[in-house]
C-alpha cells in the first residue's frame, strides 16, 4: 500500500513514490496473521528442508525467517508451499541459488552474508511477484547479462552491494521496467561492459528514474559510451531520468569524459545532486578537483588526453588530444630540431592538427602528409632559408601558418597566391627587389589583406640600399623591362607545328591512300559475296595479246594449270563475242569474273593500242573490287618493271607494297604465288582426303567415279542446292585426281545417300554411285 506521505508529492512524482515506498498488505497495521515455516536439518553439513505446523490451516500467507544458521543450500521443498511471500536466510552458508523462481508469489528474497559466487540469469526468471531482491554481503564475482532486466521481472530494490565483482555489464544497469534501486556500491567494479553486444532502442523508454549507485568502486577510466551501445552521446538521453552515483570513482578527467561533459554541462548547471560530485584522480593539473566545478568553471579544455613516443609523438615533443578544441596538438617548440619531421600522429575523425615548431633551427618548409590535416601551424622564429612550391599548395586548409622572424628568407614561391592573407603571416620580411616580387606586393595589398593589416609587411632594398615597401612596388620602381608574352608566343608556336602537321598527315594520306586502302582490305577480306550468286568465271585475265611469248604462257601453261584445279578463267581474246564492242564486253565479263588476273608487260601501259583497253579493264575491275568484297586483285609483273616506270597510282600501289607476283620467281612458285594473291584454294590428293573426312562439304561427283574435268562450281551459300547445275558431260578426259571436283557449298543443307544404277547408255566407272537427296 502507498504511505500516505506521496500523496502529498507533486503528482509527477507521487507514482515514483508509491512505487519505491509502499508496503505490502500483509505488513500494514493490523499485521497480517501468517503460518510460519521452519527449518529442519536433515544433515548435519547444512543440508534443511522447510517444515509448518500442519494444523495451522487459516493463514492464507507464509513466511520463512532462518538466519544466523548454517544451512548451505536452499531447502528444495519451498516450491510445494505456494503461499509462501517473503523468505530471509541472512547468515547462512549457502553457496549457490538453485531451484527458486518456482516460487511465483515470491515477494521479498533476503540473501544478506551468505557465500552466494555466481549468479545466472535463468535464476529469477518467471518470478513475477519479486519486488525485493537482497544479495549484499556474499561473494558474488559474476553477475550474467540481462540477470535483473529480464521483462517478465518487475523488481524495485536490487541489492548487491559488498561483494566482490569487478565488472557490471550494461544491461544490469539501463532496465526497461520501472525500479527504484539498483545497488552496486562497495565492490571492485574497474569498468561496465557490453558482453552481448547490447545497442539502445532509441524507440523505448527505459526505466522510470531508477537509481544506479556505483559508489566506493575500483572505476579508473570514465566509461566508454560507444562501446556500451551507445553509438551517438545524445542517445544518453534515453536515460536522464536514470541516477548514477560515481562517488569515491578513480575517474581520469582525460578527452574520454569530455564529449560527455560537453553534452551534459547545461543539465548539470540546471539539476545538481550531491552524487555528482565526483573527484579528479588524474591528471596532475585536475586532480582533487570535483568535475562538476569544473565544468560550470567551463575549463573544459582541459580534460586532454596525452599521446606517447609509440604513437609516433616527436622524440621531446608534447603531443595530446583535445576534443574541446576539435584538434590534436603536436607542440615541439624549443626543442633544437633543425628539420620537420616525416611523420606524426594521426588525428582522430573530425580532428585536425596544430602544430609548434617555433623557436628552432629548421631551414625547411617541405611538402608532408600531414599538411592536408593540419589547421595551425607556427614556423616562428626559426632559421627558414627554403619554401616548397608544394608545400604551400598543401596548405590550403591551414587557417594560422606563420614564418615570423625567418630573417633568411630570400625567395617565396608564387604558390602562396592561392592562400588567404589572413591565414598567413610573415610579419617583417626584406627581400631584394627584383621583377619577380611583383606578384608579392600586389598579394599583400590586396582587399584581403586589408582585412588583417600588419600580417605581412614586405619591404625590398634596391642596389643602392633604397627600402621600399610593398605597397610601392611597380614596374617603374623596380625597373622591370617590357615582359615578352611567352603564353601567346607558346600558343602560335604550337598552332603552327599543328597545322603543319596536320597538313602532312592530309598529304600522305592523298599521297598514298591507295596503299592505305590494300592494307586495310587485305586484313578485312571476307568469305561473303554481294552482288550476283553466280559467277560464269573464277579468274578474269588481262594480258597483251600482242606479246607471243606472253600469249604462249598464258594458254600454254596458266590455263592448263589452273584448269586441272577446277577453276574457269576468261581470256578476253578466246571468249568475247565476235563484232561485239569491246568496252561493253569488258565490263560484262568483268561482272561474270569472281577474281582478276592483270599480267603487266613492258607493252601493258606504253603502247597506246594496248593500254587503251588494259587501262580500261583496270578502272572497271577496280571499281568492282572496291564494291564487292568476294572479290580481289592480283598482278603479275612479266617483263621486271620497276615502279618509276608506272603512272597509274592506283598499280603502283601494288609495286610499293610488294603485292606484285615477280615473274621471274627462283623459287618455281609462280602458279602457287598467283592463287595466293587471288585467295584462290589450291587442291591436292592429300588436302582432299583430309577435307573428305572433316568437312561438312559433301563431294558429289568423286563418289561417282574420276575427275572430270571443266565442271563448273554451284557456290550458292544463299540458296537452295539445285542437282542440275552439275552438268555432266562423259566425252571430257579425266584428271588424275578423281576427288579434285570443287566441293559444292550447301552449309546448311542435309544429305541422304542412296544407291541407284545409272542409264545403260552411259558407260560410268565404277558401275555403281551414289544418289545425293537434298532435304
Amino acid at each position: 500500500m502507498c504511505p500516505n506521505s506521496c500523496l502529498e508529492k507533486e503528482k509527477n512524482q507521487q507514482t515514483h513514490c508509491c512505487s519505491c515506498y509502499a508496503q505490502p498488505i500483509w505488513n500494514c497495521s493490523p499485521k497480517w496473521p501468517y503460518r510460519r515455516v521452519e527449518i529442519e536439518y536433515v544433515y548435519r553439513r547444512g543440508r534443511g528442508m522447510a517444515v509448518y505446523d500442519p494444523h495451522d490451516l487459516g493463514q492464507n500467507i507464509s513466511k520463512l525467517v532462518h538466519t544466523r544458521g548454517f544451512l548451505t543450500q536452499i531447502p528444495g521443498n519451498l516450491c510445494q508451499i505456494s503461499d509462501l511471500v517473503e523468505v530471509d536466510l541472512s547468515w547462512n552458508k549457502i553457496m549457490t541459488l538453485e531451484n527458486i523462481n518456482c516460487m511465483e508469489r515470491l515477494d521479498t528474497l533476503i540473501l544478506r552474508n551468505n557465500l552466494v559466487t555466481y549468479l545466472s540469469n535463468l535464476t529469477l526468471l518467471g518470478m513475477t511477484e519479486l519486488r525485493i531482491l537482497d544479495l549484499s554481503d556474499n561473494v558474488l564475482t559474476v553477475i550474467e547479462p540481462n540477470t535483473i532486466s529480464d521483462p517478465s521481472l518487475g523488481m524495485l530494490h536490487i541489492i548487491f552491494k559488498d561483494n566482490s565483482l569487478t565488472s557490471v555489464d550494461i544491461t544490469n544497469v539501463v532496465i526497461d521496467t520501472p525500479f527504484c534501486k539498483a545497488d552496486f556500491s562497495n565492490n571492485a567494479v574497474k569498468e561496465l561492459v557490453n558482453d552481448i553486444g547490447w545497442i539502445v532502442d532509441t524507440a523505448k523508454d527505459y526505466g522510470d528514474g531508477g537509481f544506479v549507485d556505483l559508489s566506493h568502486n575500483d572505476f579508473v577510466s570514465f566509461p566508454n559510451f560507444e562501446n556500451l551501445g551507445f553509438s551517438d552521446l545524445r542517445e544518453l538521453g534515453k536515460v536522464f531520468k536514470f541516477g548514477f552515483d560515481f562517488t569515491n570513482a578513480n575517474f581520469t578527467c582525460d578527452c574520454k569524459m569530455q564529449p560527455f561533459l560537453e553534452l551534459s554541462k547545461d543539465i548539470i548547471k540546471k539539476i545538481w545532486r550531491s552524487y555528482f560530485n565526483v573527484i579528479c584522480a588524474g591528471p596532475p593539473s585536475l586532480k582533487g578537483q570535483s568535475i562538476v566545478n569544473l565544468v560550470n568553471q567551463g575549463r573544459l579544455d582541459e580534460f586532454t588526453c596525452e599521446i606517447e613516443r609509440q604513437d609516433r609523438c616527436p622524440l621531446g615533443c608534447l603531443c595530446f588530444h583535445q576534443p574541446s578544441q576539435n584538434r590534436l596538438v603536436v607542440n615541439c617548440s624549443n626543442t633544437s630540431r633543425t628539420s620537420l619531421p616525416k611523420t606524426l600522429p594521426s588525428a582522430p575523425a573530425g580532428q585536425l592538427l596544430d602544430l609548434d615548431f617555433g623557436i628552432n633551427h629548421i631551414t625547411q618548409f617541405k611538402t608532408a602528409e600531414y599538411l592536408n590535416q593540419t589547421i595551425a601551424f607556427n614556423m616562428n622564429n626559426n632559421d627558414l632559408s627554403f619554401i616548397s612550391d608544394k608545400s604551400l599548395r598543401q596548405s590550403t586548409d591551414i587557417q594560422r601558418l606563420w614564418f615570423r622572424n625567418n630573417s633568411k628568407i630570400r625567395n617565396v614561391p608564387k604558390s602562396l597566391e592561392t592562400l588567404h592573407p589572413c591565414n598567413v603571416s610573415f610579419g617583417v620580411l626584406y627581400l631584394k627587389c627584383h621583377c619577380q616580387i611583383l606578384w608579392m606586393g600586389r598579394w599583400a595589398n590586396s582587399p584581403k589583406a586589408a582585412l588583417c593589416p600588419g600580417n605581412n609587411n614586405f619591404f625590398c632594398i634596391t642596389e643602392d640600399g633604397q627600402v621600399l615597401p610593398s605597397s610601392v612596388w611597380t614596374k617603374k620602381a623596380l625597373e622591370c623591362p617590357n615582359e615578352v608574352n611567352w603564353t601567346a608566343i607558346g600558343i602560335a608556336i604550337a598552332l603552327a607545328v599543328s597545322s603543319l602537321m596536320l597538313g602532312c598527315i592530309a598529304w600522305l594520306l592523298y599521297q598514298y591512300q591507295y596503299e592505305i586502302y590494300l592494307l586495310i582490305r587485305r586484313d578485312n577480306q571476307k568469305d561473303t559475296i554481294s552482288g550476283n550468286s553466280y559467277f560464269k568465271y573464277d579468274v578474269y585475265i588481262s594480258f597483251n595479246e600482242n606479246n607471243p611469248q606472253l600469249y604462249s604462257w598464258v594458254r600454254n601453261k596458266l590455263e592448263p594449270w589452273l584448269n586441272a584445279r577446277g577453276y574457269s578463267l576468261c581470256l578476253p581474246c578466246r571468249d568475247f563475242a565476235l563484232g561485239s564492242p569491246r568496252s561493253d564486253a569488258i565490263l560484262e565479263h568483268l561482272q561474270m569474273s569472281k577474281k582478276f588476273l592483270f599480267i603487266v608487260d613492258d607493252d601493258f601501259l606504253a603502247d597506246e593500242d594496248v593500254s587503251i583497253w588494259s587501262l580500261q579493264e583496270w578502272r572497271h575491275a577496280w571499281h568492282i573490287f572496291k564494291a564487292e568484297t568476294l572479290r580481289n586483285i592480283a598482278v603479275v609483273n612479266y617483263d621486271q618493271m620497276r615502279v618509276k616506270n608506272i603512272d597509274q597510282r592506283q598499280i603502283k600501289a601494288f609495286w610499293r607494297l610488294g603485292l606484285v607476283v615477280d615473274f621471274s620467281n627462283r623459287k618455281g612458285r609462280i602458279f602457287e604465288e598467283i592463287m595466293e594473291r587471288l585467295k584462290l584454294e589450291i587442291f591436292t590428293r592429300e588436302k582432299d582426303d583430309k577435307m573428305a573426312k572433316g568437312s561438312p562439304w559433301v563431294d558429289v561427283v568423286s563418289l561417282m567415279g574420276p575427275y572430270i574435268t571443266n565442271i563448273p562450281r554451284c557456290s550458292t551459300p544463299n540458296q537452295k542446292f539445285r542437282p542440275e547445275s552439275l552438268e555432266y558431260n562423259p566425252t571430257y578426259p579425266r584428271s588424275p585426281y578423281p576427288s579434285q571436283l570443287r566441293w559444292v557449298d550447301t552449309p546448311k543443307l542435309t544429305f541422304n545417300s542412296t544407291k541407284f544404277n545409272p542409264p545403260r547408255s552411259v558407260k560410268i566407272y565404277p558401275s555403281e554411285f551414289i544418289k545425293v537427296d537434298v532435304t
